[in-house]
């Protein structure tokens, strides 16, 4: 295959938007300035533009990181006729996971200025109800894949419906982290997220591997 015959319009939001979005994105915010509308926008950054600065530069760098090694991934991917539902995973848990990321971050500068050092970094319930959200999320995209591909991708459903199992297991526990006390809910939570995510990797990890072995 020539490079003339790459998909760029077919598969064009798949495969490449995102990163592009990824990279434009960050180079943006390593410049911009504390605003309403572009940028890491938490409450830690928008009440301080020494946070927002920071925040903002650290969070673009990794952005720009990312789309960079996802680009040519994305492109080795449909070279390879790799199942196009990696990508759209990939698409979906990104920038999330780079959203959390921004969000913690920029919570730790704020104490940090504050010298607020006697006192335990705290998850707030408003992070555990959105990683709740999030798994509820996952829930209803892995039982949809279930139903969705055919029998012939058996292996891609089977993967999908553990993913759900994993979320609504996990959905409950952080459900039930949102209800504790700072400290029981910061110690609770970063244990299962921890779990969550060593989880969710390693069962994505055999996903790629079952889909590999099913459908070259």
């Amino acid at each position: 295959m020539s490079f003339k015959d790459l998909p760029f319009l077919d598969v064009f939001l798949i495969y490449y938007l995102v990163p592009f979005i990824l990279i434009i994105g960050g180079i943006g915010m390593l410049q911009v300035k504390q605003n309403e509308w572009f940028g890491l926008r938490t409450p830690a950054t928008l009440s301080d533009p020494e946070v927002w600065d920071k925040a903002n530069k650290v969070t673009a760098i990794w952005s720009i990181v990312v789309g960079i090694v996802l680009l040519p991934f994305n492109i080795t991917s449909y070279l390879l006729k790799w199942p196009i539902w990696i990508q759209i995973s990939l698409m979906i848990v990104i920038p999330i996971g780079l959203g959390i990321f921004g969000l913690i971050y920029s919570d730790r500068l704020k104490l940090q200025k504050n010298d607020i050092t006697d006192k335990p970094f705290i998850i707030s319930k408003s992070l555990v109800y959105a990683i709740f959200l999030i798994s509820i999320f996952t829930i209803f995209v892995n039982i949809s894949v279930f139903f969705v591909f055919l029998n012939s991708f058996i292996a891609v459903r089977i993967c999908g419906m553990v993913v759900a199992i994993l979320g609504i297991v996990f959905s409950i526990l952080f459900l039930k982290d949102a209800s504790l006390v700072d400290k029981d809910r910061t110690k609770n939570f970063e244990k299962h997220f921890l779990w969550f995510t060593i989880f969710t990797i390693l069962w994505s990890l055999v996903s790629v591997g079952l889909a590999y072995v099913i459908l070259r």
